[in-house]
């Protein structure tokens, strides 16, 4: 059977941008496809483009994931990780190591933690800012075991929403435990995939991202590498953390059959032709439709567009950061609902499983005059 899903050209949103092309030289779509990597993990099929195009993303600075701070939701991810990274060490008098460190505000609450602390981050924009803003001392290049003397070791080594960005994990990781003292611990945060991939669902789906982790899946990929530790779900739900260390004669057996990549492409395929008929008869025949959270739909609306009257469509957000900003290829602006509501559409669309509840609370309270949908219903 073919080891290979295409899935067709999805938008490259890496931020937000203010005009509906992003910038030169990078593309606004990528064709993508799905294959099956390292330990069994679900993994976009390489590809030359889109790796320069994510050298250019990376190099401005990419948001696509949001950028941990001292504010708002980025926070709250941050302070929910580090109360794990405590739980399971004390970081007093620790070297640690943070690739991929962003803005580096995980980085400079370790260091309150009276940990030594250095990151790694290519992002110009993020370096300048956090050294600015939080004193830490941040190498801005990409990480490489080359950037270390063969005596530096270090007692802990974090990367958050990081390993999903890495395409060759083995590499990546042999390179890890190279740097990692003898006891020392690697933690990490990667998105859930497992309930997109049950579901056949591509808004998970993004250009940077070339891993599609579940629980069992990242845990195959450490004990490949001869580590061994745990993964937990973190409360939220859409992370999975995980703790790891050198030494594990176990190697974990990778299910060559891997049920969860099939399984996707038949829902797929499935879902594709049902959001397909759904758009032709909704936008196609004189309607309007609304489509609430649509950063990950927008995926959908891009591979089914022949079906699409993009005229007759709007996107809706609540993030006050993509108010008036663009998905790259659309012109249509995104809008708050306060707008939306000043001209409202005749379907709307809720096109998260996440907020489903809490946006359908919203649009029936605001007595909106269209007819709702949820991607739950559409799908089910």
């Amino acid at each position: 059977m073919n080891k290979e899903i295409v899935i067709g050209k999805i938008p490259f949103v890496f931020a937000p941008i203010n005009t509906e092309d992003n910038p030169y030289p990078i593309p606004n779509s990528l064709m993508f496809k799905l294959t099956t990597g390292y330990g069994g993990v679900v993994q976009q099929a390489k590809s030359t483009e889109t790796e320069m195009a994510l050298k250019y993303a990376y190099m401005c600075g990419s948001t696509v994931t949001g950028q941990m701070d001292d504010y708002g939701n980025g926070k709250e991810y941050a302070d929910e990780f580090l109360d794990y990274i405590k739980q399971n060490c004390i970081l007093k008098d620790k070297n640690v190591l943070e690739i991929g460190c962003g803005t580096g505000y995980l980085l400079s609450q370790l260091q309150k933690e009276g940990a030594t602390c250095i990151g790694i981050e290519p992002g110009e924009c993020n370096v300048k800012y956090g050294r600015k803003k939080f004193g830490v001392t941040i190498i801005q290049d990409f990480f490489r075991k080359e950037l270390f003397s063969a005596e530096m070791k270090f007692d802990v080594i974090v990367f958050y929403c990081v390993l999903e960005h890495i395409y060759n994990i083995r590499s990546f990781l042999e390179d890890t435990k190279e740097i990692l003292s003898n006891d020392g611990k690697v933690f990490l945060g990667v998105p859930n995939s497992y309930p997109h991939l049950a579901r056949g669902d591509i808004s998970m789906l993004f250009i940077e991202h070339w891993n599609y982790f579940t629980m069992k899946s990242l845990k195959s990929v450490f004990y490949q590498c001869r580590m061994k530790g745990n993964t937990i779900e973190s409360r939220r739900g859409g992370t999975l953390f995980g703790m790891f260390k050198k030494g594990n004669d176990e190697l974990m057996s990778v299910n060559e059959k891997n049920e969860e990549f099939f399984n996707f492409r038949q829902k797929f395929v499935r879902n594709k032709a049902i959001i397909e008929n759904f758009l032709e008869t909704t936008t196609n025949n004189g309607n309007s439709l609304g489509v609430y959270v649509a950063w990950g739909f927008i995926n959908w609306i891009n591979i089914c567009s022949e079906f699409v009257n993009l005229h007759n469509v709007r996107f809706i957000d609540d993030n006050p950061l993509l108010k008036d900003t663009f998905y790259p290829g659309y012109s249509n602006p995104i809008e708050n609902y306060d707008s939306f509501m000043n001209q409202p559409t005749e379907y709307i669309l809720i096109a998260s499983y996440t907020y489903e509840k809490t946006i359908m609370n919203r649009i029936i309270e605001s007595d909106y005059p269209g007819r709702i949908i949820t991607i739950k219903e559409l799908l089910s």
